[in-house]
């Protein structure tokens, strides 16, 4: 013990802080082991727990300052790191002492090389300051909350340390006291919610806390990391160790822990003898990245489609208008002098461009709805055969050239519950694509048959069909093939189809040879009543 003169107590102490702050804290090994126990943990310079009475004050279990300060040396130290906290009753601490006016010149920094320190004050359940709990540090430290609130439970447990000698003294067994402050100090460490443990310079395990041991599981005193972890955790823990140990610096890895489906941030700090490691489950961070990650691409997707619906539309959009634009003006100017059939003919363009317009706008909506996942599906009974046949009406009153040949097998008993809607989209993107890449006149073939529990709608034609180097990307959207170079299409319609399909529980699939035709075969569930 070093006494001291140079703080004097504010305030008249009554008889029980008397008590605590006139013990003799040398012979008490518990408040010892926890000075140790606290420079180990934190890996500190220096750790010095002090007491205020009337007498002034003192220094006890000075851990890591030179033996060779002289008495007045450390009186200095004392008053510039305690008397704040004896003053205020509040917790001082310092990050870095070198941007420190009042510390930078001081012996503190220039002689102990003290770069960063906190002081907690020992206080009683009354509220009274009798000491302070110091510690130091030889590097700049950002001291976090966390390690403020385990200086605090340290600061308390030297406080119910020193009630209990108070209270031997006044008949309390002191084996008892030293043993209940002893499993508080553990209590404390168990009391982390991150999992955490130390072990030596020879993989013994020295202190292992209840969260750690959840998943560590061990009951052998050395640290079997290959027993103890995942491949993959235990792979990069063992990388970090050794890189710890090399350099001496802490070391952090994120790993996932699929027994325990957790992602676990590990931290290993050295100590002189070992390393403490630290197991934080950061599952919720790493989702929410997840989240934000899958956002940005789908944010950059939704850009992309914007882009290639901005080139489509502008060109797309052009041939329409100008067609209808120039059978208007054919119109206005010779009006007198056209037949009725030819003005039928210049009407029914317009009609035909106003309705591929139309239906490029329907497309880019679907698309927009199947990509905010807003498709509504409102199912009923309908009869393929009888819904294909009025499909194939539609087509043959628009005056197309091509011969339409249809087959049914079974023509009662195709019945599927589908969205008419969606349903329409499907039958009418296949066949206006078979007349759309085949040749005027050439046959175009609808084919429905029933086998089993699915009903078959094909599409055949004998066109231009499909490369094959671009089979794997025709569902996706905005795509056209290769060989479409002057055929008006937006690259929308397969794969509004593909997912009108697959709503209805269907698969679509295609064969196609260049020049030869393609077969576009869609399945769908029977319905059965």
């Amino acid at each position: 013990m070093i006494d001291a003169d140079i703080i004097q107590p504010t305030s008249s102490n009554n008889d029980y802080v008397s008590r605590l702050t006139t013990l003799d804290l040398d012979e008490s090994p518990m408040i010892e082991q926890i000075a140790r126990l606290i420079r180990e943990m934190f890996d500190l310079s220096a750790v010095f727990i002090s007491l205020s009475g009337a007498e002034g004050h003192a220094f006890y279990h000075v851990l890591g300052l030179p033996t060779t300060l002289s008495i007045t040396e450390q009186k200095s130290i004392l008053a510039i790191l305690s008397e704040p906290v004896i003053t205020t009753s509040a917790t001082n601490y310092v990050q870095d002492t070198r941007q420190n006016s009042q510390l930078r010149d001081t012996l503190i920094v220039n002689q102990l090389g003290i770069l960063s320190y906190v002081a907690v004050p020992l206080t009683t359940a009354e509220e009274h300051v009798i000491g302070v709990l110091g510690v130091m540090d030889n590097k700049p430290r950002d001291w976090t909350d966390e390690d403020m609130g385990l200086l605090k439970n340290h600061a308390m447990l030297i406080v119910l340390e020193l009630e209990q000698q108070s209270q031997h003294k006044m008949q309390v067994d002191t084996h008892q006291a030293l043993q209940i402050a002893y499993q508080q100090t553990w209590d404390t460490l168990d009391s982390i919610r991150d999992a955490f443990f130390t072990i030596d310079n020879h993989w013994q395990i020295t202190y292992i806390n209840k969260a750690a041991q959840v998943f560590i599981q061990t009951e052998e005193h050395r640290l079997d990391i290959q027993k103890a972890f995942p491949e993959n955790v235990a792979h990069a823990f063992k990388k970090a160790h050794d890189r710890v140990i090399k350099s001496n610096k802490p070391a952090s890895f994120t790993e996932y822990h699929d027994p325990l489906a957790v992602w676990f941030e590990v931290r290993i700090y050295p100590h002189k003898s070992g390393v403490s490691v630290y197991f934080r489950d950061v599952t919720d961070h790493k989702h929410a990245e997840e989240v934000i990650r899958d956002a940005l691409i789908r944010e950059i997707e939704l850009n992309e489609l914007k882009s290639r619906f901005v080139s489509m539309a502008s060109h797309e959009f052009r041939t329409p208008m100008a067609t209808i634009q120039a059978s208007v003006q054919s119109l206005e100017r010779y009006h007198d002098r056209m037949t009725e059939e030819q003005k039928a003919k210049r009407y029914q363009k317009i009609r035909n461009q106003i309705a591929h317009m139309t239906s490029l706008l329907d497309d880019v909506l679907i698309i927009g709805k199947i990509e905010a996942n807003a498709i509504e599906i409102n199912p009923e009974i309908i009869n393929l055969n009888g819904y294909t046949q009025s499909i194939i009406e539609e087509f043959q009153d628009m005056g197309i050239e091509h011969l339409i040949i249809y087959a049914c097998d079974e023509p009662d008993d195709v019945e599927i519950f589908a969205d008419t809607h969606l349903l329409h989209r499907i039958l009418t993107n296949l066949i206006s694509n078979a007349i759309k890449y085949s040749p005027d006149k050439s046959p175009i073939h609808v084919d429905i048959n029933k086998k089993d529990d699915l009903v078959t709608f094909t599409v055949k034609d004998e066109g231009i069909g499909i490369p094959e180097e671009d089979h794997t990307k025709l569902f996706t959207k905005f795509f056209r093939a290769s060989n479409v170079t002057g055929i008006p299409g937006s690259g929308l319609g397969l794969a509004i189809t593909k997912h009108a399909v697959e709503r209805h529980g269907g698969s679509v699939s295609f064969q196609s040879k260049v020049d030869e035709g393609t077969t576009f075969t869609v399945d769908f569930p029977l319905y059965t009543h």
